[in-house]
């Protein structure tokens, strides 16, 4: 038993610090919450009751936010920008490496024009950047679709890619193509409803447009 006290107590270490590491605020949140409910166990399970009683409250800490962000409603809204756009340029090239981690062959040209690059505006901060772009078929490729660090909880890719997206309405497509090297970007497609279409081609996924 106190053997199995001493593993809870190591696990739940383990989770508050990981919980520290993440950028998402969702996660950060939900993980920490994890780590004090096995903190308050172990707190009970050897009988030292601060402990319990400390954790216990982080855990009604942690539900509050959680319910705070679930009710809050924000704000999307896309603004499209062009190549020549200084903020453009300058948010790439601060992004490039993390942008490098899930799109290792995206490159940014100032005279690829036919690209469309949109911000993607939470709450009026530039979460996220789409680039979409045509092949000689008409099909609609999602070239870039990178949301930075503190708002990945699939939220502004769930905006991007539904019905009610204002970039998809304005091109009038109902499907949309996208390429991936990543594993970690190949979970994030199946998250927000891309299927892989090996008739495309390799690593090729799909978004249908449903509702």
């Amino acid at each position: 038993m106190n053997q199995f006290a001493e593993w809870l107590g190591y696990l739940a270490s383990i989770l508050i610090a990981v919980s520290l590491m993440m950028h998402s605020v969702l996660r950060l949140r939900i993980i920490n919450l994890i780590g004090a409910i096995v903190f308050t166990i172990y707190g009970v399970w050897i009988q030292a009751y601060p402990v319990a009683m400390v954790n216990g409250f982080i855990i009604f800490i942690d539900l509050y936010f959680l319910l705070e962000m679930r009710k809050n409603k924000e704000y999307f809204q896309p603004l499209r920008v062009y190549p020549t756009n200084t903020y453009l340029r300058q948010f790439l090239e601060y992004y490039a490496d993390d942008i490098a981690n899930f799109f290792p062959h995206f490159s940014f040209d100032q005279q690829q024009d036919e690209r469309q690059y949109y911000f993607i505006l939470r709450d009026m901060i530039p979460a996220g950047l789409v680039i979409f772009t045509a092949d000689e078929q008409g099909h609609l490729w999602a070239a870039l679709d990178y949301a930075i660090p503190g708002y990945r909880d699939f939220k502004t890719g769930r905006y991007v890619f539904s019905q009610h997206s204002k970039l998809l309405n304005m091109s009038n497509k109902q499907v949309v193509f996208t390429t991936t090297e990543s594993n970690e970007h190949a979970q994030y497609l199946k998250k927000i409803g891309y299927a892989p279409d090996p008739s495309m081609g390799s690593n090729v996924y799909r978004y249908r447009i449903t509702g």
